[in-house]
């Protein structure tokens, strides 16, 4: 099956700023750096492509959130994208993935060494 997927819609770009410390809730923080990503947009365009793919949804919904951690750890929007290959990677060499928090802490340590 040679299954092709076509995203059409709006933009959904992640907005990241990089600060010193997590603001306290309320409090206005200072930003160093700001960094847009397709972290939404590539969660979406991996989900249709898991589930095209005949994946089970829960199983579709762990690859959209690899896809997403992928994506916010990367410079610029498309360019940040994974790769099906990335994401296979990250999946079979992580065991911790079944929330977002905790692919995001996975990757993160895996990073750090």
């Amino acid at each position: 099956m040679n299954l092709k997927v076509v995203v059409v819609g709006s933009s959904n770009t992640d907005l990241i700023v990089q600060v010193s410390r997590l603001p306290a809730s309320g409090e206005t923080g200072l930003g160093r750096k700001f960094i847009t990503t397709g972290g939404g947009k590539g969660a979406n365009q991996a989900i249709a492509s898991a589930l095209s793919q005949g994946k089970e949804f829960t199983d579709a919904i762990r690859y959209a959130n690899v896809a997403r951690v992928i994506c916010v750890t990367r410079w610029g929007a498309q360019p940040a994208l994974p790769t099906a290959d990335e994401i296979r990677v990250f999946l079979d060499t992580r065991k911790c993935f079944d929330t977002y928090s905790h692919t995001q802490y996975c990757y993160n340590k895996q990073k750090e060494g």
